[in-house]
C-alpha cells in the first residue's frame, strides 16, 4: 500500500537526518557491553517483551548515550503503541544534540500518531532550519501544512452519516469504484477477490445491479458479456445508462498497460467491448474515465509522458465528427507531482471530484473537490474532510444527479497496515460546502401519436433567458436524458414529415429536483396534401412557448423560438394550412376574454407573416374561455387553461 510506502519515506529520512547529524557522538560500549546488547536484541526478536523491555531500558541506563539503543527502543515502544516511552527516549535524543533537526521531525511524527497535534506542531517549530538543506526545509513546511490541515480536520469533523452498503453489494471481496445513471436506477461497480499471488481467475470484474428509489432490490450481478479473464475496471456509465467505459488488462488488444474501452446497452444486453483507439489511450496506464452529461468530453487518468506527475488528469473531447480529439492534461491545480485518480465529474459539469496523494490530506489517497471559476478554469482543490478521508485509503466518489448521496469505497482497517485490505461501498449525504449545482434531467420519449411506435427525433433545448440552445438526437428508440440547470426552457421535438411539438420547462433551484422532467409525447404525422373539410382538422397541438403578460396580447421575447421553429415546420411542409387558436381562463367578463385570445391568437398570426408564412396558409381564432381543459377553480388549472395552439387544416 502507498500509506505504508509513505511513511518508510517519512522515517528513512527523519533517521537518515539524525544518523548523519549525530554519527560522532555515539558513544560506542565496550565488547562486553555489545555482547550484552546483542542478547537484548535476540529477546526483542524473540517478542520475550517483558525480558527484552526491561533488558533494554537496563542497558540504555548504563549507556544512555548510545544512539542505535535509544532508536530501538523508540521503534519498539512505536510498535506496541507506547507513546509515552517512545517520546522520553526521543527527548533524550533531542537534550543530547539540540540542533539535531532529524530527531525534533520524529518526535512530531510520533505526537501526530497518538492525535497529539498541538505537541506535533510545536515541536517542529521548534526545529532550527539554518541546519537543514533547501529540499530539507520544503518537506519540514510541507509535514507542518499536513499537522496543522489534521489538527483542524479531526477537531471539525465533517457532519455525515456514513452507511456500508447491503450485502446485495458489499460481500468478502474488494468492492470499489461505483457508478450511476442519472435516474438512480443502475449501478455498475468493481469487484475483487484479493490473492497473493498470480492467479488469472482472481481478477477484476463489473458487476451490475438494479435499483429502486436508490435502493439494491436484487443482489449484483457478474457483467458476463464484458468480463474476461483479464481485468475489467473502474467503470462510468453515461447519464442514460445506455453506454459505460470501462478499463482492461487484456492484452490481445490494449495499446499499454490499461486500456479504455466502450460497451453500448442495446435492448437491455451489452454490446461486445471495443477499444477506444489511440487518440485515447497510450503505452501507458489508461485509466478510471469520467464522462460529461452529454457524453462528449471524456476525463481519465493516465500514467502517459507528458503529465505534473505519476498519474495525472486528462480530458478528451469528441469533434463534429464524432471521433476523439487529443488528450489534454488538467494541468494545475488539479495535477501534482503525485498521482491524481479517479475523476468523477458530476452532471452540472462545473464540480470535480477527485482522489489525490500528493494535495494536503489525511492519510494515503484522499478525495478533493474542485469547482470551475468564472475564468472557466479549475479551482484551487478542497479536501473533504473526515470522516470522509481517513488515514486509509479512500476510492473514487459518485455524487448522485441530486447531490443527495454520495457513494465510495474505503478501507474499514482505517488506514492500518494489513495483508488483506478491506474496501467496501459506503454512501452518506454530502454536507452543504461539499454539494455539485443543482442540475435535473429532462427524460423524453418520442413516439408516433397514432402507432404508439417509437420514432427518433431531433431534440431542441434552449434557455428562453440567454437563448444558448442545444441540439441533440434521440436514440433509434426515440429515448433522450439530457440534463438541465435551473432555469425556463423551451423543448422542441422536430421530425420530418410529423407536426411540430414543444413543451416549457421551469426549473427553479427551490424544487425539489430529484424528481426528474419525464414526458411521453406523442408527434403527428403530417399527412400528404388532400381534400380535407375544416372540421375534420387535426388534434390541437399546445404551444408551450408562446408568452404573453397578464392582460395583454403582446408577444414576449421568450416567444421568438417557438414561432421560429413553427415557421421551419411550416417552410419544410408546403403541403398544410394552420389554425392559430388563442385561450384564456375564466377570470374576467366572456367578452373581454373572446377578445383578448382573438389578439393573442392574431399576434401569433402575424409573427408567423413575418417569418416569410404564406397568408393563405394561415387562420386564427379566439375561443376565450369556451374550452377549458382544466379546473379554472385553481391556480395551476387557469394557467393552463390560457394557452395558445394550433391544429393542421390541410
Amino acid at each position: 500500500m502507498r500509506l505504508q510506502k509513505a511513511i518508510t519515506i517519512l522515517i528513512f529520512f527523519l533517521i537518515s537526518i539524525a544518523s548523519n547529524a549525530q554519527k560522532d557522538r555515539d558513544n560506542t560500549p565496550n565488547k562486553s557491553a555489545q555482547k550484552d546488547y546483542s542478547k537484548v536484541i535476540k529477546y526483542l526478536k524473540k517478542n520475550d517483551n517483558n525480558k527484552g523491555s526491561s533488558k533494554l531500558e537496563d542497558f540504555i541506563k548504563k549507556y544512555p548515550t548510545y544512539i542505535n539503543a535509544r532508536k530501538k527502543a523508540i521503534q519498539y515502544y512505536m510498535d506496541k503503541g507506547n507513546v509515552d516511552d517512545a517520546v522520553l527516549h526521543l527527548e533524550a535524543l533531542i537534550a543530547m544534540n539540540p540542533t539535531d533537526a532529524g530527531n525534533y521531525m520524529k518526535l512530531a511524527y510520533v505526537y501526530e500518531q497518538a492525535s497529539k497535534f498541538p505537541l506535533a506542531i510545536q515541536t517542529l517549530s521548534s526545529v532550527d532550519k539554518r541546519t537543514l538543506e533547501t529540499n530539507e526545509i520544503e518537506k519540514l513546511s510541507r509535514y507542518e501544512d499536513e499537522l496543522r490541515f489534521r489538527k483542524e480536520a479531526y477537531a471539525n469533523p465533517v457532519k455525515i452519516d456514513l452507511v456500508k452498503l447491503g450485502p446485495e453489494i458489499n460481500t468478502d471481496k474488494l468492492e470499489y469504484l461505483p457508478t450511476l445513471n442519472a435516474a438512480e436506477t443502475k449501478m455498475v461497480f468493481v469487484s475483487r477477490k484479493y490473492s497473493t499471488s498470480y492467479d488469472r481467475t482472481v481478477n477484476e470484474d463489473l458487476y451490475e445491479v438494479i435499483l429502486k428509489n436508490g435502493e439494491p432490490i436484487s443482489t449484483a450481478q457478474s457483467i458476463e458479456a464484458i468480463n474476461t479473464a483479464y481485468d475489467e475496471g473502474s467503470p462510468i456509465l453515461s447519464s442514460d445508462g445506455k453506454v459505460l467505459i470501462f478499463a482492461s488488462n487484456d492484452k490481445y488488444t490494449t495499446q499499454g498497460n490499461y486500456d479504455l474501452y466502450i460497451s453500448f446497452n442495446k435492448e437491455g444486453q451489452w454490446s461486445k467491448p471495443r477499444n477506444m483507439g489511440t487518440n485515447i489511450n497510450s503505452r501507458s496506464l489508461d485509466s478510471q474515465p469520467a464522462l460529461s452529461q452529454d457524453g462528449r468530453t471524456l476525463y481519465f487518468s493516465s500514467t502517459r509522458p507528458g503529465g505534473k506527475g505519476g498519474a495525472d488528469i486528462w480530458k478528451v473531447e469528441l469533434g463534429t465528427n464524432n471521433s476523439w480529439g487529443k488528450a489534454i492534461n488538467l494541468g494545475e491545480p488539479i495535477n501534482t507531482s503525485g498521482d491524481e485518480e479517479s475523476p468523477f465529474l458530476h452532471q452540472d459539469e462545473e464540480t470535480l471530484y477527485f482522489r489525490s496523494d500528493e494535495h494536503i490530506g489525511l492519510g494515503d489517497f484522499d478525495i478533493f473537490m474542485s469547482k470551475v471559476q468564472p475564468d472557466s478554469t479549475w479551482g484551487a482543490p478542497i479536501n473533504l474532510g473526515y470522516p470522509i478521508n481517513t488515514k486509509g485509503s479512500e476510492g473514487a466518489l459518485t455524487v448522485n444527479l441530486s447531490g443527495s448521496k454520495a457513494y465510495y469505497a474505503t478501507d474499514s482497517n482505517e488506514g492500518q497496515v494489513t495483508a488483506v485490505p478491506q474496501l467496501d461501498l459506503y454512501t452518506f449525504s454530502l454536507p452543504e460546502h461539499l454539494l455539485p449545482e443543482p442540475v435535473t434531467y429532462i427524460k423524453l420519449l418520442i413516439t408516433d401519436a397514432e402507432t404508439n411506435k417509437p420514432v427518433s427525433a431531433t431534440i431542441k433545448i434552449i434557455d428562453l433567458i440567454s437563448q444558448e440552445a442545444r441540439q441533440l438526437n434521440t436514440s433509434s428508440q426515440g429515448e433522450l436524458t439530457s440534463m438541465v440547470r435551473p432555469g425556463n426552457y423551451a423543448v422542441a421535438v422536430n421530425k420530418q414529415n410529423y407536426s411540430f411539438h414543444s413543451e416549457n420547462i421551469v426549473f427553479d433551484s427551490i424544487r425539489a429536483f430529484v424528481n426528474p422532467f419525464e414526458y411521453n409525447i406523442g408527434i403527428h404525422k403530417i399527412k400528404a396534401k388532400e381534400k380535407v373539410a375544416i372540421e375534420k382538422q387535426s388534434t390541437p397541438i399546445v404551444l408551450n412557448n408562446i408568452f404573453f403578460a397578464t392582460g395583454d396580447y403582446r408577444l414576449q421575447q421568450e416567444s421568438t423560438f417557438e414561432i421560429s421553429e413553427l415557421a421551419k415546420m411550416l417552410l419544410d411542409n408546403q403541403q398544410i394550412r394552420i389554425k392559430i387558436i388563442g385561450h384564456t381562463d375564466n377570470v374576467g367578463t366572456t367578452e373581454s376574454n373572446l377578445i383578448l385570445s382573438q389578439n393573442r391568437a392574431k399576434a401569433v398570426y402575424e409573427a408567423l407573416l413575418n417569418l416569410r408564412i404564406e397568408k393563405s396558409r394561415l387562420l386564427y381564432e379566439g375561443m376565450g374561455s369556451q374550452q377549458p381543459i382544466a379546473d379554472n377553480g385553481t391556480e395551476l388549472g387557469r394557467k393552463t387553461n390560457r394557452r395558445t395552439e394550433f391544429v393542421i387544416i390541410n
